[in-house]
């Protein structure tokens, strides 16, 4: 299909299938959409499972392939009216790929000017690091001095452009104080996290208590870390970092500790007693160096804001498919389409099918929806003339029903195997 040649952006593709908000009647149909099953007439024609490929819910007599049922079928016009996010920006140049099963490539010229359509602030905020707490001096608890830890990563939401960065504080202009991007692929806050760890461990040699909002590099530290090392590390994420912290911690000769604070807190923690005054102080203060690493190596605003645009739209594109194919399926179901262009309809095998049964056996449900029984009586008995010419298959009889139109789920069936089928009774 064209416009995979790039390769898929899966992260815009997959984010409406991914949402926790998506119901499993709408993921079932995006799976339809997104796999190319969607059986338009004009691929029931080819598979020669109905007579002509023509669209049966307009006036237009055109093809109803995929680029006609989304964007130009005049059924669905209500429908797509409801999605302008989608019809606003759609261009004929999109690729195929996304203009008829929504699938986002992941780069393409035809997606260039979506920042015409959609836009949002950069909210990132620049760190300053003059004045950071306001401290002079180390804090020292218990003949330790006192080390607060952070991680930071920006764009969480996109692995693709994720950047993560470190940064310990000890106070105000100490030249040992940590703001350093994380390197490496893999970009998380986990690892941020556990790195600023690392670097206090290896670089200070005094006694040392490390306070980090981090639960993960608490539990760790103090629960884990042991029996990590004696399992052989096997199944621990990150463990390329802990066995370096391990290495840093068991070649120390001073004293290592670390203990939990509040993240993120302000003034009223501390009134309400959530939190000590200096832990506020000290985290912030981490925070804002770690902040600034992750912020030394961020991708660029433009870069970000095609990714936004392209997820906007792959999701506003899907959501109007779905809407399309389930007032479809509800139109097809009922049998009253705005322009309906048959009185009586066989399902499974059409009248091309009923015109010339295989010499296998087969099985065909017959379906008949009408709105009187003369209707159904012309369809049926040429369904079942049709079969006599094969002598050695003759066709087992079946009663006449006559099913309303609006009584969707009322139908009447009967099976046809051409080697065994019982005599018609008298």
């Amino acid at each position: 299909m064209r416009g995979l040649e790039a390769g898929v952006d899966r992260t815009a593709t997959l984010t409406l299938l991914d949402a926790k908000r998506t119901s499993p009647e709408d993921k079932g149909f995006l799976h339809t959409i997104l796999s190319g099953a969607v059986m338009t007439r004009h691929r029931l024609c080819r598979a020669q499972l109905c007579p002509d490929n023509v669209c049966q819910f307009c006036d237009s007599e055109e093809v109803e392939n995929e680029q006609h049922l989304w964007w130009v079928c005049t059924a669905w016009r209500d429908v797509r009216s409801q999605h302008i996010e989608a019809m606003l920006p759609y261009s004929e140049s999109w690729p195929t790929c996304f203009r008829w099963c929504g699938i986002m490539p992941e780069s393409n010229d035809a997606f260039v000017s979506l920042g015409e359509w959609f836009s949002e602030g950069d909210a990132r905020q620049a760190c300053a690091l003059s004045a950071l707490a306001g401290r002079t001096q180390e804090l020292v608890v218990d003949g330790c001095v006192v080390v607060f830890t952070d991680g930071a990563c920006r764009n969480n939401q996109d692995a693709r452009f994720r950047r993560a960065g470190f940064g310990a504080y000890w106070f105000d202009n100490s030249p040992q104080n940590i703001s350093c991007e994380l390197e490496g692929w893999a970009q998380t806050n986990n690892r941020a996290e556990l790195m600023a760890v690392i670097v206090v461990a290896e670089q200070e040699p005094r006694a040392v208590i490390v306070r980090t909002d981090s639960k993960y590099v608490r539990n760790g530290v103090q629960h884990n870390l042991a029996g990590w090392r004696e399992s052989g590390w096997r199944g621990v994420c990150n463990a390329d970092l802990w066995q370096r912290l391990d290495d840093a911690l068991r070649a120390r000769t001073a004293s290592f500790r670390t203990t939990k604070v509040r993240g993120h807190s302000n003034m009223r923690h501390v009134k309400l007693g959530l939190v000590a005054l200096e832990d506020m102080i000290g985290n912030n203060a981490a925070d804002a160096l770690a902040t600034q690493g992750a912020d030394r190596h961020r991708v660029d605003r433009e870069t970000l804001l095609m990714a936004n645009n392209k997820r906007f739209l792959a999701s506003a594109v899907q959501r109007m498919m779905v809407a399309i194919l389930q007032a479809r399926a509800a139109c097809a179901t009922q049998a009253c389409g705005p322009h309906s262009r048959s009185t009586s309809r066989i399902s499974i095998s059409d009248e091309s099918m009923a015109a010339d049964f295989p010499e296998h056996s087969t099985d065909v449900n017959l379906v008949i929806i009408s709105d009187s029984e003369d209707e159904v009586q012309a369809p049926l008995a040429a369904y079942s003339e049709q079969p006599a010419r094969h002598s050695s298959h003759p066709i087992s009889a079946a009663p006449v029903f006559t099913v309303p139109r609006h009584a969707s789920q009322l139908s009447s069936s009967f099976s046809y195997t051409g080697r065994s089928a019982p005599a018609a009774p008298d």
